[in-house]
């Protein structure tokens, strides 16, 4: 009776059945203090946001869409292959996208990057591991796949668009 009521007030606060023993709650204890690390440590990773004017916003717009002009421009003069960029092809392309509102599948990233789709995977792959763009379920057709950029990915891609495309501040450029 004791045992039964024990039960019955434990699942009335939410707490385990059964009691953990020691080393059960030391590495629980561990893997919580881990887990508290990578935030922390994923935190400190993502550039602060930096508050932009919408007219600042337009014209880094107007700057990441001449960039692909003149990438595609490059391209159609020189023929396929011979500069190739896919990784900053594809960043470009999802940093337009974030600002228009638009949604990029996978398949679309790869055609962007103006390689073969296993190269272009490869780069997506990596832009990935390094916490620049991210995958994403499309909300409606669970067969496609959606990537965009992390905030930290955006954060970037803002830092070195202010940066490229403010005129030169001395001889050196």
């Amino acid at each position: 009776m004791m045992n039964d009521n024990r039960r019955k007030f434990r699942r009335w606060q939410g707490l385990p059945m059964k009691r953990r023993s020691p080393d059960t709650l030391l590495h629980s204890s561990h893997a919580v203090a881990e887990v508290t690390r990578r935030l922390q440590a994923s935190l400190r990773a993502v550039p602060p946001a930096v508050a932009i004017t919408a007219a600042e916003r337009v014209r880094q717009l107007d700057w990441a869409r001449g960039q692909l002009h003149v990438r595609r421009t490059r391209e159609a003069v020189f023929g396929k292959g011979l500069f190739s960029e896919p990784g900053w092809d594809m960043l470009l392309e999802l940093f337009v996208a974030r600002i228009e509102g638009r949604r990029v599948t996978v398949n679309s990233a790869c055609v962007a990057s103006g390689v073969p789709q296993t190269t272009a995977l490869r780069h997506l792959a990596l832009l990935v591991s390094r916490g620049l763009i991210e995958r994403r379920r499309h909300p409606a057709d669970s067969r496609s796949i959606q990537v965009a950029l992390t905030e930290q990915g955006f954060g970037t891609m803002i830092d070195y668009v202010t940066r490229a495309s403010a005129p030169p501040t001395g001889p050196e450029g």
